[in-house]
């Protein structure tokens, strides 16, 4: 629907983590934030940088 440019409402919340797997590094995790599987934060030369999701869908 976002592709075909329809008139729609997303609401998006970003807990940066995968919440039921303990907290694990997810693809939106923001850079520097710690995470189970990132102790030393999220390092974007690493690990690249996070989906911008609003973004994506403007």
């Amino acid at each position: 629907a976002a592709n075909r440019g329809e008139n729609i409402l997303v609401v998006f919340i970003n807990n940066g983590v995968y919440g039921m797997t303990s907290g694990q590094m997810a693809p939106t995790t923001l850079p520097g934030m710690v995470t189970t599987t990132s102790p030393y934060g999220r390092d974007v030369k690493t690990q690249g940088y996070p989906f911008k999701i609003s973004d994506l869908l403007a």
